[in-house]
């Protein structure tokens, strides 16, 4: 998970990187640790993680924080309509895969090759 938010993350200055890299790792691991046993991570706690390290000063493209304002937006409608039962993350996962299911693989897919390459790269890095 560090290894993805560090290829999302904007380009370190060469001096600080190695800097960057150990205090994402070190607050992406202290996260995940205060997670409650036998709780999953959801894309909320992502959007938080992801929070907590821009105000330590890691910078992120802005078309991820206006992602971030969109899945908690809908994420309120949500809590709204159906209540904190439901998640997004499983809402999303759902729809996802059904319209995948549906269009028999022809479905358009969610993330160009410009945005998935850096997530694929620190994946299989």
């Amino acid at each position: 998970m560090s290894r993805c938010l560090t290829s999302a993350a904007w380009p370190f200055p060469a001096a600080g990187a190695a800097c960057f890299r150990r205090q994402i790792e070190s607050h992406v691991n202290r996260f995940l640790a205060e997670l409650p046993e036998g709780r999953s991570p959801g894309v909320l706690d992502a959007m938080t993680l992801l929070d907590e390290l821009a105000l330590k000063g890691v910078r992120f493209p802005s078309a991820l924080f206006l992602f971030r304002k969109v899945l908690f937006t809908l994420d309120g409608v949500l809590q709204d309509v159906a209540g904190k039962a439901v998640r997004i993350d499983q809402v999303v996962a759902y729809q996802f895969l059904t319209r995948c299911v549906a269009s028999f693989g022809f479905f358009h897919q969610p993330l160009n090759l410009k945005d998935l390459w850096p997530v694929a790269k620190a994946l299989f890095a």
